[in-house]
């Protein structure tokens, strides 16, 4: 068996745990494919992500409207301070360190999320314009559920 999540490893590591994957051929597929990691030696098999660079267009649109963004790398969650604050939260141990966009490492990123309030969401959705979409499509605006909507490579 292979758990399949969106979240990071270490926000799932009690299912983990409790269904006794923790074998050296265990292995778990985390932020929606990004990344495929193995449950004991933590070792990478696979590693997908987006650049800062691709993240550019989406970060202009977000500020322009007055949305919310926090970028995941695969370790941490990166709430975008020079926006509008988000309400995303995650347990499992994960770090959150805020910053603005220009203060953000250049390195691979796992996913993006917007928290927000559904209708905020919606709203957000809506602007996204053709150009937007396919500037993101490696990223695609797949959900939308309990106030987050997650763009993400899978």
């Amino acid at each position: 068996m292979v758990l399949c999540t969106g979240r990071p490893i270490n926000a799932i590591w009690h299912y983990i745990e409790q269904l006794g994957l923790t074998d050296p051929a265990d292995f778990t597929i985390t932020f929606n494919g990004a990344l495929v990691i193995n449950n004991t030696s933590r070792k990478n098999l696979a590693k997908q992500g987006l650049s800062k660079t691709d993240l550019v267009p989406l970060h202009e649109f977000s500020k322009a409207n007055d949305f919310p963004l926090d970028i995941l790398n695969f370790d941490q969650v990166y709430p975008i301070t020079d926006l509008v604050k988000s309400t995303y939260q995650l347990g499992g141990g994960i770090k959150f360190e805020p910053m603005t966009f220009d203060e953000l490492p250049d390195q691979l990123y796992a996913k993006v999320v917007a928290a927000q309030k559904p209708a905020i969401l919606d709203k957000m959705v809506a602007g996204l314009t053709p150009e937007l979409k396919k500037t993101v499509s490696r990223c695609p605006f797949a959900t939308a559920y309990s106030g987050i909507l997650k763009p993400h490579n899978r």
